[in-house]
């Protein structure tokens, strides 16, 4: 019985020295505009590669925004609503509608599964980076 006694106070021990060191240690998570920032630089370096390059930017791209509105407050079960919604978020009406442009040559690539040209994926890519900007990032 004390062997049982024992042995939970080892592992207790060992958790309480292991939790010190992981403390020691701890990398500080990166805030979420330092993850967006990276994220807008992976998409800069995607738009000037192959055309497959700039459709995965378009999406990405996409996915940045929300990603952005959703740390910013927006709500919303989709992109569209968060848009709609966060409209104030944006520092001028031309970044809004940057946004928007964006969007929708995303949904062409996704939904309609319509091949864009890279000229229109370009401004797509372009349209967002207005709309970080916009969004203060």
């Amino acid at each position: 019985m004390t062997e049982g006694i024992e042995q939970k106070a080892v592992q207790g021990i060992g958790r309480l020295i292991w939790r010190g060191v992981k403390r020691l240690f701890r990398i500080p998570r990166p805030t979420w505009q330092q993850q967006a920032l990276e994220r807008q630089t992976q998409i800069a370096i995607l738009k000037t590669g192959s055309d497959s390059d700039l459709q995965r930017a378009v999406i990405e791209g996409d996915k940045l925004l929300d990603f952005i509105l959703t740390h910013r407050g927006a709500k919303g079960s989709h992109l569209g609503e968060k848009l709609k919604r966060g409209r104030a978020l944006f520092a001028s009406e031309e970044s809004y509608r940057a946004a928007w442009e964006a969007h929708r040559i995303r949904n062409l690539l996704v939904h309609e599964y319509t091949r864009v040209n890279s000229a229109v994926c370009r401004k797509a890519i372009d349209n967002f980076m207005k709309a970080y900007k916009g969004l203060g990032l």
